[in-house]
């Protein structure tokens, strides 16, 4: 008897560590799930800012402050209890090497990956770069590199 698929979407942004974390522990969860085979997981596409102008010469802590009227102090702050609940996940982030970077090419790569069945695994390489690497997923090479690790053709 063939297994009926089960289709998960889920929104999230590249840019949203609450995502990777959420990434993270939804696929801890799958793997203990009986039918995992029968899910298919599609990544879609929201962008917390849009209008975020790709800067490497500004730290996310500066871009947080400026964006949500706070000191640099203050948005350093608050990635203290993000640092731990990814660190509870089994993640390490580094939010000093973060590139502050638009994301909407990185989501059209995605929808890309989508057509060659490797969504998932850009959508982890994306994630592990912005958060863990500090690439610049706003870069053309940079998103080159990580569609060829994730097995999109060229």
């Amino acid at each position: 008897m063939q297994q009926e698929k089960i289709q998960v979407e889920i929104w999230s942004d590249i840019a949203c560590p609450f995502c990777y974390i959420g990434k993270t522990n939804f696929e801890k969860a799958l793997a203990a799930f009986p039918q995992q085979e029968a899910v298919e997981v599609v990544w879609k596409s929201f962008q917390l800012t849009p209008d975020i102008k790709t800067d490497p010469s500004i730290s996310l802590y500066e871009s947080l402050a400026a964006s949500k009227g706070m000191s640099v102090e203050h948005a350093r702050g608050m990635t203290t209890h993000v640092n731990q609940v990814a660190k509870d996940a089994g993640l390490t982030f580094h939010f000093d090497k973060v590139v502050v970077a638009n994301t909407r090419n990185a989501h059209r790569l995605l929808h890309e990956a989508c057509e060659h069945g490797v969504q998932n695994q850009l959508k982890q390489e994306l994630l592990k770069a912005y958060f863990t690497e500090g690439k610049n997923i706003d870069h053309a090479e940079t998103l080159q590199e990580l569609a060829t690790i994730a097995g999109v053709p060229p």
